[in-house]
């Protein structure tokens, strides 16, 4: 396991978790944070790219006809003000990327020690899965609150929770129960990175995208 205090760059990547398009249509969507999250993703993503950290592009897809998320969605993709560049793209139909059972060879194959989970959504379904899941198979997770988006829910009695009220919990949750996850700032983790040095990561002949 990598040091948690030094970021590795060749032992680390990054995950968007559902940032995509599909969406905007669902009945809860509203804009009110969509610019700080798309802010705080853009600077992530660009400073991974400059260190060589690679991106992986989890989507979720289902096969509901009619459904925005349905696999023959033209919206099932990764916002469009997001600049991604370089990465794979890995296709889900659980709630955490790991559903997917390439993602972890993948991980495997590149020696990847430690994630970024950033540009997710929703805060506290798909990206905190995800974590839960990378902490139990002994990965560091950063999961970069900050760069994530979720929108309010009701319980059964009709209690309103704010978005904010969310992420704390959430952030509680994680932190407190799963040792290996780091809750972490978009500010922090960019300049964590950037103390890395300026180069392309090394792929070592194994294809990047596939």
């Amino acid at each position: 396991m990598a040091d948690s205090s030094q970021l590795i760059a060749s032992r680390t990547a990054f995950l968007l978790v559902d940032a995509e398009e599909a969406f905007r249509r669902r009945p809860f969507w509203r804009d009110d944070d969509l610019a700080p999250f798309l802010h705080a993703t853009q600077d992530l993503l660009d400073a991974c790219v400059s260190r060589g950290i690679p991106i992986v592009e989890i989507l979720h897809e289902n096969t509901k006809e009619g459904d925005p998320f349905h696999v023959d969605s033209a919206l099932v993709r990764t916002f469009d003000e997001l600049i991604v560049g370089r990465s794979v793209t890995l296709k889900k139909r659980g709630h955490s990327a790991f559903s997917n059972l390439d993602l972890e060879p993948w991980l495997k194959e590149r020696n990847i020690e430690e994630i970024l989970i950033g540009g997710a959504i929703r805060t506290e379904r798909c990206p905190a899965s995800t974590a839960r899941d990378a902490s139990e198979r002994g990965l560091t997770v950063h999961f970069i609150l900050d760069a994530t988006l979720t929108f309010p829910i009701k319980d059964r009695n009709g209690r309103s929770f704010s978005p904010e009220e969310i992420k704390d919990f959430c952030a509680a949750d994680l932190a407190q129960n799963f040792p290996g996850i780091k809750i972490r700032s978009s500010q922090e983790m960019i300049e964590e990175i950037e103390r890395l040095p300026l180069r392309q990561r090394s792929y070592s002949g194994v294809p990047l995208i596939h």
